[in-house]
């Protein structure tokens, strides 16, 4: 009746407007229908009770699925909520994040059961205030343990795409029951299926894998494990180097640089080293330095902890340089801050005179002790500049040569030097009879030609050595590579020479393989110096082609730089630009490695 009375209004009210009537009506039901609601009604977002049937004799480790209760009793969205499990509202996905719910809607909780057995496992949905229960309690009796092995990582080989990995459950067991089936699943698809506990396989391609085991018993009881199998592309294995360029910004730098078995795995932009192994050349004595006595006093000077620190960093072989050999001036050297012999006594030939006394004694030998307790391998090689100027022709430090009727009681001096040596613990394992016996220009210095270093060494220093407590090589030579006849004619003349030394001062390092193949004898490389006025670019780069490379690929068992620190020297002929290893300020005892370092 009061929707035909609000119509004739209408009517009345639009005559002789032109609006749409639809519009109009739909106006006047819109009105008409909110005035139908009642506007103090309240919201009831509590539902009628419901409940979920309990799920009993559940398979071990399996997603399990309540009844389905249709809700009633609320008027609006009304919160819903779960813990422990997973619900789905009217058959769409399951979740387990909070949700709102209508009145007529469906909920169903889903719920996995324990992975034993006897085990209750519950569900707890809560919409509004009011909440239901879903519980699953597994079977009864005793489960399978399942065990899919250890997690594994596989490494391709190069060429390879794939990798295959064995699957292996023979770990798993069961205390009750047989195993009747062992299923293996990737990304939820069955890759390997068997019967027991066997071995399967599985072809992966690079990446993590996440590989299930599920295990069934005869009484249908299920156990899961899973196993993690990573497949790494091919990669090149690393090897540790130390690295210095000559523009110094790498100065013996750590560097982790790629190692193959084969070329084709080296990228094409690196420089590759290919080692035959099956190929074998000469035996390393070692790589090191000279000590000279300047040397062993800065050395010294240094305060206790600054002194063992260095020492440790050149000769500690696993912690440190690892220096193995060191070349020890058998007295003065033109690197000493004086010029002193064991025997000054003129026409001593018994050596009843002869004494460590004075620098070496001071310095040398502490300094040795201290680097054999830090390297007991360390191999020391002994070298005069001169015979005490009274067994020479000339009577002088500078020059002369060593006379003939000296030549027995110089070699018993050289016997008594190790003796000596001996007795504080220091024991050698090479000498040269000369340093540089073609140079009498230096101060100390003595010449001594092929003829003289021949006769000196088979008929008085070789027997001598032979019948002491000592065991040395003997080294010819230890001058230039431009007079390899030197070496040749000692080498090949006496009984006593272990092989040639070499400096390259002169001529080129290939004389140490023409030696080697004319005399069959071993050669070493044994000094080089570094000039102050030099480059560090330069120098390193000629040193490391010619000395430490070149001195190798041409058959030297050693490679010793010239001195380990530097000094200056006090006598007028000494050498006044020798730049060592280290130059160590006597004031501050700051310490500087140089490029021979």
């Amino acid at each position: 009746m009061m929707l035909k009375q609000m119509a004739r209004l209408a009517k009345k009210l639009l005559r002789g407007f032109e609006i749409i009537p639809s519009l109009i009506l739909g106006l006047l039901l819109s009105a008409c229908v909110a005035k139908s609601v009642s506007p103090t009604q309240e919201r009831d977002t509590s539902p009628d009770a419901f409940m979920f049937n309990e799920a009993a004799n559940a398979a071990l480790g399996n997603i399990v699925q309540s009844n389905t209760v249709v809700i009633g009793g609320i008027n609006t969205a009304t919160p819903i909520a779960i813990k422990n499990g997973q619900f789905a509202i009217d058959g769409g996905r399951f979740r387990s994040s909070a949700s709102n719910i209508f009145a007529g809607q469906s909920v169903q909780i889903q719920l996995q059961s324990a992975a034993t057995p006897s085990t209750m496992q519950s569900a707890i949905l809560t919409i509004g205030d009011f909440q239901a229960s879903f519980t699953v309690t597994t079977l009864a009796g005793s489960a399978p343990t399942a065990n899919a092995g250890e997690d594994q990582t596989v490494v391709l080989e190069h060429g390879q795409d794939t990798a295959t990995v064995i699957l292996d459950s023979s770990a798993s067991h069961d205390e009750e029951n047989d195993i009747v089936r062992a299923e293996w699943q990737l990304a939820g698809a069955t890759i390997a299926s068997t019967d027991a506990l066997t071995a399967a396989t599985a072809t992966l391609s690079a990446g993590e894998h996440t590989i299930r085991l599920t295990l069934t018993d005869s009484e249908n009881h299920s156990a899961t494990d899973e196993l993690l199998v990573r497949v790494t592309p091919p990669q090149l294995k690393t090897t540790t180097a130390w690295l210095t360029r000559g523009d110094q910004s790498a100065l013996l730098a750590r560097a982790d640089i790629p190692a193959s078995p084969s070329d084709a795995a080296i990228p094409a932009t690196m420089t590759s080293i290919t080692v035959n192994a099956e190929q074998r050349y000469q035996f390393m004595e070692g790589f090191g330095f000279a000590l000279t006595q300047g040397a062993a006093l800065a050395i010294t000077q240094l305060d206790e902890h600054t002194q063992d620190a260095l020492l440790h960093e050149l000769f500690d072989p696993t912690e440190g340089n690892s220096i193995d050999v060191l070349r020890v001036p058998l007295g003065a050297s033109d690197l000493s801050t004086s010029l002193y012999s064991f025997n000054n006594h003129a026409g001593d030939t018994a050596m009843q005179h002869f004494s460590l006394e004075g620098p070496d004694l001071e310095y040398k030998v502490p300094l040795l002790k201290k680097i054999l307790a830090i390297n007991p391998e360390l191999k020391l090689m002994a070298t005069p500049w001169s015979a005490p100027p009274w067994m020479k022709d000339n009577q002088s430090w500078v020059g002369g040569h060593l006379k003939p009727e000296y030549y027995a009681a110089y070699a018993r001096y050289f016997v008594k030097y190790f003796d000596a040596m001996a007795a504080h613990g220091i024991t050698f394992w090479a000498l040269s009879p000369q340093n540089e016996p073609l140079h009498p220009h230096n101060e100390p210095s003595m010449e001594m030609f092929a003829d003289e270093q021949l006769a000196f060494i088979e008929h008085h220093l070789g027997p001598a050595l032979a019948n002491s407590a000592h065991t040395l090589k003997i080294l010819a030579y230890d001058h230039n590579c431009d007079r390899p006849d030197y070496a040749e004619t000692v080498a090949n003349g006496s009984q006593y020479v272990s092989g040639s030394a070499f400096h390259l001062y002169g001529g080129d390092i290939s004389a140490l393989t023409d030696v080697k193949n004319s005399t069959g004898k071993d050669v070493y490389f044994t000094e080089q110096w570094t000039g102050a006025a030099g480059s560090f670019d330069g120098d390193f780069g000629w040193h490391m082609e010619n000395i430490v490379i070149g001195a190798t690929r041409n058959w030297a068992r050693t490679v010793i730089e010239w001195n380990i620190a530097s000094t200056p020297p006090s006598q007028a002929r000494g050498c006044l630009d020798c730049q060592g290893a280290l130059a160590i300020d006597e004031n501050s005892g700051q310490i500087t490695r140089h490029v021979s370092y």
